[in-house]
């Protein structure tokens, strides 16, 4: 898988039993490294019902600290998708403090993103 795009789809449903089966009750916290896997995997595939469902979903089971940046970060990238560019500033400029390493790039290269 990293050296191509074989398997893709094979890890998207790998993804999906993961949820299923093992974030199965109401009060399982979603680890924030996971949910940021899962999202981005999701986004590269163009799956942006399924995440938009997955951000809803799952964003409210991340560590408190968490939530925040990770749902305002993801819909972010939604709304970058569906060329909705002041939607996706207002959201960014809510991104204050990043309580998960991989934030802060990614937000970055978002925002660049959206400005050109």
């Amino acid at each position: 898988m990293f050296n191509g795009e074989e398997f893709h789809e094979e890890q998207f449903e790998i993804h999906n039993l993961y949820l299923k089966h093992v974030i199965k009750e109401k009060n399982d916290i979603i680890p924030v490294d996971a949910f940021f896997q899962i999202f981005s995997h999701s986004v590269f595939l163009c799956k942006f019902d399924w995440t938009l469902d997955f951000v809803n979903k799952f964003g409210k089971r991340l560590e408190t600290k968490f939530q925040n940046n990770a749902v305002n970060y993801s819909l972010d990238v939604i709304y970058y998708n569906d060329k909705e560019y002041d939607k996706a500033l207002k959201l960014l400029a809510s991104i204050k403090n990043f309580s998960y390493i991989h934030y802060k790039p990614s937000v970055k290269m978002l925002q660049m993103k959206v400005f050109f």
